[in-house]
C-alpha cells in the first residue's frame, strides 16, 4: 500500500466490469498494474465479513467494502467499532454505498434505483447522509462512491462534484466520463452475485492480455466455502501475474502523481 491522497476532482473507477487504460503503463515494479477489489453490501458484521477481511489480509491485499449507511442507525456500538478497528488496520477501506439501497418499480412498470431517476434532491440527501454517517465513525468523510446496483444518472454526478471529499466513482461504464477509456468486461464473480469462478475468470482475463487497471467486485456475505476458495485463487492467480492491490485511496493518490 502506498501513502494516501487525494485529487481536485472525482475519478470514475471502471469496475471488473469495464476496465481502462492508465498512461504509460508497464507493468513493472515502479509502474505496476493496478487491481482494486470493490466488495459490495455491508450491512452488519458477520462471518462472512470476517473471513473476507482476514482470507484477503493474509494473502497480502488490501480490500475497499462499500457500506449501506442506514446500517449504521439500526446496529448496535459495536458494528460501528467493528468497521473503525478495520479501517484503522489499514488493509480495509470503507466506501459509500447508499443509504438503503433500495430499487422498485412506478407506473408502467418504470425502474427506480436510490441513485437513478429519483432526482437531485433525494440522491442529494441519501448521499450525504451516508457521508456524514461514515465520517461519524472514521472520523472523516469517505473518498470513494458507488451506487447500488450500479445504477445512477446526471443528479448523482451532480450531487457528486458538489462534495469536495469525493474523488473516485465505482461505475460499469464511462459513459458520464471522458477522461479514462473504457475497454471491456470482465467480471469478478463469473457465475453471478456472490459466484467466482476461477476457471472463467482465468478464460475471461486470459482473453484481455492487454489490461492494466481495473477493479473486481464480489458481494462476500453471500459466499459460500467454494466461493472463497473460487476467490483466493483468483487474487492468487493475478498475484502471480504481476497485479498489485490498491485501496481506493492509493489509487487516487497514484493518479495524483501521473
Amino acid at each position: 500500500m502506498i501513502q494516501k491522497g487525494l485529487t481536485a476532482l472525482p475519478l470514475i473507477l471502471i469496475l471488473g466490469v469495464l476496465l481502462v487504460f492508465l498512461p504509460d503503463v508497464s507493468g513493472s515494479e515502479e509502474d505496476p498494474r493496478i487491481i482494486i477489489i470493490k466488495a459490495d453490501d455491508v450491512r452488519k458484521r458477520t462471518v462472512n465479513w470476517d473471513k473476507f477481511f482476514a482470507v484477503s489480509r493474509s494473502r497480502g491485499v488490501p480490500v475497499s467494502a462499500g457500506v449501506v449507511c442506514d446500517s449504521i442507525e439500526e446496529n448496535e456500538l459495536q458494528y460501528s467499532n467493528w468497521i473503525r478497528a478495520n479501517h484503522e488496520s489499514g488493509w480495509v477501506e470503507f466506501w459509500n454505498h447508499g443509504y438503503n439501497h433500495k430499487r422498485w418499480k412506478g407506473e408502467n412498470g418504470l425502474k427506480f434505483h436510490e441513485f437513478n431517476r429519483t432526482g437531485y434532491d433525494h440522491q442529494k440527501k441519501h448521499f450525504e447522509t451516508c457521508q456524514r454517517l461514515l465520517k461519524d465513525v472514521l472520523g472523516q468523510e469517505p473518498i470513494a462512491f458507488g451506487a447500488p446496483y450500479n445504477a445512477m444518472d446526471e443528479d448523482t454526478l451532480k450531487v457528486i462534484h458538489e462534495n469536495n471529499n469525493l474523488h473516485l466513482i465505482f461505475s460499469y461504464t464511462n459513459k458520464h466520463t471522458s477522461r479514462l477509456n473504457a475497454l471491456m468486461v470482465i467480471r469478478g464473480e463469473q457465475d453471478g452475485t456472490g459466484k467466482p469462478n476461477f476457471k472463467k475468470f482465468v478464460s475471461a482475463y486470459k482473453q484481455n492480455a492487454d489490461i492494466r487497471f481495473t477493479a473486481l467486485q464480489f458481494h462476500p456475505n453471500a459466499f459460500t466455502e467454494h466461493a472463497f476458495e473460487e476467490y483466493v485463487q483468483i487474487i492468487e492467480f493475478l498475484k502471480r501475474e504481476g497485479w498489485k492491490f490498491y485501496l481506493p485511496s492509493d489509487y487516487v493518490d497514484q493518479k495524483k502523481i501521473l
